[in-house]
């Protein structure tokens, strides 16, 4: 992971041997609950320390280690390389440390089993919290400034859940649009007057799909269709295909708290008095997981990761994290299979439910099915029927 800022400054990410930092001047933060290094290796003529350690003092805890520095062998460890920093490029800099700094920590956490959301959240003097989804530019940063003075900041960036439904809290400073600049600047929340966590012991209280509504209304907090949430959340997921049946991971969440909801957010004067409706409770939608166990008998191979049915269809996630609605034929075709049935089975079965098409066989509309799964990976070879 390399980013540029001219010919002789970069950013980069990279996993050390032997956990042992050459000596150096290193940076160790704690993103996400994941031990981060950072090490300079600029000449000193285009490396301002002052600049850089009062740059690195808003990531809350941090420590600076010099010399030797053992990390008990744990080369998991990212280990980020800076190069000029000075007052020149120092927005361009700080800017960038952001997202390298948690790109690198979610690398980390990717093989840990949990749900990691491009999502930022507030959470309740109890400590539930309210995951406000959406892609960058959506408006997360000043959703959650304005409902953060009434409730604890958690993150305006990255969410990271595990099985038991915790939250890992993140308090990023916030990358924040300031006229001047040319750059986000990176501003500690309670610079903004924002609430601070008084535990980090943290739970998802609620799942919010942030959306933008039109220009000047109060905005509005309304359920929301699995189906829906599963494609928004989804695409808003790092490393969602190493979580073990990661639909079903979700679609669980949503039973534990009630339904996911869209916010869709109006004007800023309003933002903070929607705050509460967060949490709201909602009947969960019916859901049922049918991945695929033992029996494979028409079909070799899948590249299936997950699949459940919802009220509007069947879902099935591939190894590319590509998520894909099923229509009722296909599903049919799909869930037949593993179950052990012949395509001539399913094609009676299919032909005595639905009647036969119109201008073909029943043997050549499976057959477009068929042609159908195998481009979406979801099955990869059938035998001659």
């Amino acid at each position: 992971m390399t980013s540029d800022f001219g010919a002789d400054t970069t950013i980069r990410t990279a996993f050390f041997d032997n956990g042992v930092i050459p000596q150096g001047f290193t940076l160790h933060a704690v993103v996400i609950g994941i031990s981060t290094l950072i090490r300079v290796v600029a000449h000193p003529e285009h490396f301002d320390a002052r600049l850089f350690k009062e740059m690195t003092s808003i990531w809350s805890p941090t420590s600076l280690v010099g010399g030797q520095l053992s990390v008990m062998e744990d080369s998991s460890l990212p280990l980020i390389t800076m190069g000029k920093c000075n007052e020149v490029n120092a927005d361009a800099v700080a800017s960038e440390f952001s997202t390298v700094v948690t790109r690198a920590s979610l690398h980390v956490l990717k093989n840990s089993g949990q749900l990691l959301l491009h999502a930022g959240g507030i959470a309740d003097d109890n400590g539930n919290v309210a995951i406000i989804v959406g892609p960058s530019g959506r408006g997360k940063t000043t959703t959650i400034r304005e409902m953060a003075k009434e409730y604890s900041y958690v993150s305006d960036e990255t969410i990271a859940i595990d099985a038991e439904g915790r939250v890992l809290p993140y308090p990023k400073p916030l990358s924040v649009i300031v006229p001047g600049h040319k750059h986000k600047l990176q501003i500690p929340s309670a610079q903004l007057g924002m609430k601070q966590l008084a535990s980090d012991r943290l739970q998802v209280g609620s799942i919010v799909i942030l959306e933008r509504a039109q220009s000047g209304t109060k905005g509005r907090v309304e359920p929301i269709s699995l189906a829906e949430a599963l494609k928004q959340i989804s695409a808003q997921s790092s490393y969602l295909t190493f979580v073990t049946h990661p639909l079903a991971f979700i679609a669980r969440l949503m039973d534990e708290t009630g339904g996911f909801k869209r916010f869709a957010a109006g004007s800023i004067d309003f933002l903070a008095s929607l705050a509460p409706n967060l949490w709201e409770s909602y009947p969960a939608e019916q859901w049922q997981h049918v991945v695929p166990f033992n029996k494979r008998n028409s079909f070799v191979g899948s590249e299936v990761v997950d699949a459940l049915s919802t009220n509007d269809g069947v879902l099935v996630m591939t190894s590319d994290g590509k998520l894909h609605a099923l229509s009722v034929i296909a599903s049919d075709i799909w869930r037949g299979l593993f179950k052990g049935a012949s395509l001539r089975i399913i094609e009676r079965q299919l032909e005595t439910k639905f009647g036969t098409p119109l201008n073909m066989t029943i043997h050549s509309a499976v057959s477009g099915y068929v042609e159908e799964l195998k481009a979406l990976r979801i099955i990869s070879d059938v035998a001659e029927f």
